[in-house]
């Protein structure tokens, strides 16, 4: 038995345990005065998701600073007392259920998606955001560090429609790829941001001429076809992470005063509490 793996998820556990009893008082505690920061941020969450949408904005507003809008996209779970909590945020983000979010023209696969899979609820939003001014989409169980500060200097760089998460490895419906190019460079659909909207046409035609339902990795690829469409930018993958090979470890090999920011994927979520500052 690897015992530091096991007691490290034990220990992720208890520390979310005890974050979620304590959110109501966390989301009004202060954080470092820092300058704004100019985008519009975007997540998509739900009830069970809570602690983790909490705990990441609050890291994001403590190494970067406050973006000039917050909005959370709600998958329709979100009870009234998770919005009082949210509520209480110095700058309170916008909750917006989805229903009321979302396009009335997005393709009727793409609603049957959503109808289907949470993850076809996340790429209707996705597909549905305005971007008539820098925006960013995170997921809610990324963290952010010291890092991050480095995410200005990204934002502020006019070189590329885009810039994304990349992704340790490629996790896509093979359905919708036609070459094996098509797989480099994989696109991690939790972060990226946009200087202005995608073209979404393509990577939607195959999308609909698609035979059977979507399935977990559809909206990633979706959204990884549009990216590379637009020819965006991986972000620096040691300031950006998303890596994996340290996940039956006690450590966390990543996480830093370097690291702009983690994405602690499912598999590996323990250690997202591990690195929580409350």
């Amino acid at each position: 038995m690897n015992v530091p793996y096991h007691l490290a998820l034990h220990l992720g556990r208890l520390r979310r345990r005890h974050y979620k009893a304590r959110l109501a008082r966390i989301v009004s505690l202060e954080l470092p005065a820092r300058p704004e920061l100019p985008v519009h941020f975007y997540g998509f969450s739900s009830h069970n998701d809570l602690p983790e949408q909490i705990a990441c904005l609050r890291s994001l507003h403590a190494h970067v600073g406050l973006p000039r809008k917050t909005t959370i996209i709600s998958d329709g779970s979100h009870t009234a007392e998770d919005l009082a909590i949210l509520d209480r945020f110095v700058v309170p983000p916008k909750v917006i259920h989805f229903s009321q979010f979302i396009s009335p023209n997005l393709p009727p696969a793409v609603m049957r998606y959503a109808a289907q899979h949470p993850l076809g609820k996340k790429l209707a939003a996705i597909l549905s955001l305005p971007v008539d001014e820098p925006s960013l989409y995170s997921d809610s169980d990324i963290l952010y560090f010291a890092g991050a500060e480095d995410l200005r200097r990204q934002l502020a760089a006019q070189d590329s429609a885009a810039a994304y998460l990349p992704d340790c490895y490629p996790s896509f419906d093979a359905r919708l790829l036609v070459s094996p190019e098509e797989n480099l460079n994989p696109v991690n659909a939790g972060f990226f941001f946009l200087n202005r909207p995608l073209d979404w046409r393509s990577a939607l035609e195959r999308f609909n001429a698609l035979t059977g339902d979507g399935s977990h990795f559809t909206e990633q690829t979706v959204i990884h076809l549009a990216l590379r469409a637009a020819k965006a930018r991986p972000l620096p993958a040691e300031k950006y992470v998303l890596a994996n090979d340290d996940q039956w470890l006690w450590r966390d090999l990543y996480a830093g005063p370097q690291v702009a920011l983690r994405h602690y994927i499912s598999s590996f979520r323990h250690k997202f509490w591990m690195k929580v500052r409350y």
